[in-house]
């Protein structure tokens, strides 16, 4: 599991310019070929949703290999939806022990998240969370519902001292 492109050093600005640039344009490459060769949830996860500070809203371990992850994802200008992400034939791969622990925690933020095929049907979805670590799920197959929500559910999982 890793961060191939938006690691900690990319994200904490250790990088010359040059070095960043090219990243964050292999990271939109990257999405873009996902988007274009898969169908589905998938394509509409890697081009037309960005997790980029969503919060957890539930992070559950199913039964058969599945993970379910419902977010509060989006902003004051595009609005604001809850998105139920389900991993079929998943595995939790943590960068730390703690991480899966506390990301089961309500309100942690995703920074980034990088999405990678690995072979067909087989993906990496990798998280970089605020202050918490990362982690990545392997998995064959996404599928994703979303419907609006209000900023006030957003507010209430982070918290009033980091709502907007």
């Amino acid at each position: 599991m890793a961060m191939r492109w938006l690691d900690r050093d990319y994200l904490q600005g250790a990088l010359a310019d040059s070095v960043a640039d090219a990243r964050l344009r292999n990271w939109r490459d990257a999405r873009s070929s996902v988007s274009r060769a898969e169908s589905g949830a998938l394509a509409v996860l890697t081009d037309a949703i960005s997790l980029s500070d969503a919060v957890v809203d539930v992070f559950s371990l199913l039964p058969q290999d599945a993970v379910d992850m419902i977010l509060v994802s989006g902003d004051r200008q595009r609005g604001y939806e809850r998105l139920r992400l389900r991993y079929t034939h998943a595995e939790v791969i943590e960068d730390e022990a703690r991480t899966l622990t506390e990301f089961l925690r309500r309100g942690a933020e995703i920074v980034v998240d990088e999405m990678h095929v690995l072979g067909p049907g087989h993906y990496e979805h990798s998280f970089v969370l605020a202050g918490r670590g990362a982690f990545s799920l392997l998995f064959h197959r996404v599928d994703l519902t979303s419907s609006p929500v209000s900023p006030d559910v957003r507010n209430r999982l982070i918290g009033p001292d980091r709502a907007e």
